[in-house]
Parts: C-alpha cells; structure tokens; sequence
C-alpha cells in the first residue's frame, strides 16, 4: 500500500512539474482603478474607468489597456467633456501600462502570501511615453488566480503628459480655480488563467 501510495506521490509530482500556465486575462468586472482629481485643496473627486484589459505571459510580461472613453465621473456630461477635451480621445484611444516582472515570476508566488515588488511601469498616455517606479503588491489566491495592486498611489503628473492644455480648457469651460496638475492612481487588477500542460 506504501508503495502504491508512493507511486502516486511521484505521478503527481510529475505531473505539476510539466504544469504551465497560458497568458493570464484581466478579470475586467471584478477589478478596478481609480483616479483622484482635487481643487484648491477643497474638492476631492474619485473617478474610474469602466472598461480595461490586460495580460501576464508566462514570460512575466505584463500589459494592462485601459479604454479612456469609458471614464465616470458620476456625470455623464463631465464624461464626455474630458474624453473631448483632456483625454483627446478620437485621437488617443487608450492607455497602456507594461512591465516585466521576470521570466521566473509564478515560480516566486505561494498561493495565500503576498509579495511586494518593487517595479518600473512604462506608461503611454495621451501620446507621450513616461517611466514612473512604483511597488505593486502581488498576492496568488489560488493556482490560477492573481491579484495585482498598488501598495501607494501613483502620482501622474499632467505636465508630463502634455495634460496642461487640455486642462486649462476644462478650467474655462468650468470657471473652475486650482485644479491640481498631478492626479493620484490606485489600482486593484483581477487576473486568472487556466492550466495546460
């Protein structure tokens, strides 16, 4: 019986070892990000997107999209006014955020723990690509579940951007004083796979 037993060990041993995972998805519906706009230190807003995708390679390539014309402001008329006037968004469509987070990123994850790692985003955005570092927060709920996050806000600058412009029309069409130049962003991303060997 032992060495039945054994056996089994062995077979499934065996079995794990060959166990790889193809491109993990974003769980859109059970993941979010937000951003946080405020004036003259008075007003503080939080705003979402409501359409996102992204993926993680079995390489540790990660590449998150977020859909710009799906922003909510909790006003649909806002809405619209910052897809037109900052976000241009019949010529910038979306924004995109990459990374590698190491081709022996799975193999560092046991399920229910997570790990802080320090990383580099590539962010594109509004047509100007910018580096920022920041520290995600990495948790595998089970084999095929993991989730990303932001330990701190990541602040974006809008000069950086080229935002500045866009801005000052929102300011004007608002008659709105002290908008803030730099937006906090916080982030909660869903991502699943299924295995195959």
């Amino acid at each position: 019986m032992t060495n039945i037993k054994h056996k089994i060990l062995v077979f499934i041993l065996i079995v794990f070892s060959q166990l790889s995972y193809a491109d993990w998805r974003l769980c859109n519906q059970a993941s979010n990000l937000n951003f946080i706009t405020s004036q003259s230190d008075q007003l503080t807003e939080v705003h979402s997107f409501s359409n996102m995708e992204g993926t993680i390679s079995d390489q540790g390539d990660f590449l998150f999209k977020i859909d710009l014309s799906s922003i909510e402001t909790s006003n649909s008329l806002r809405n619209l006014r910052i897809q037109d006037l900052l976000f241009e968004t019949k010529k910038f469509q979306e924004a995109t955020v990459s990374l590698n987070l190491g081709k022996g990123f799975f193999n560092l994850l046991e399920i229910d723990k997570a790990k802080q790692m320090p990383v580099q985003l590539t962010i594109n955005l509004h047509g100007v690509s910018n580096k920022i570092e920041t520290t995600l927060l990495v948790t595998r709920l089970k084999s095929n579940c993991i989730i990303v996050m932001s330990i701190n806000p990541v602040i974006i600058s809008l000069k950086d951007f080229d935002f500045l412009a866009g801005l000052e029309k929102l300011s004007q069409l608002y008659e709105l004083d002290g908008l803030s130049k730099k937006v906090e962003v916080s982030f909660n991303l869903f991502f699943r796979s299924s295995p195959t060997l």
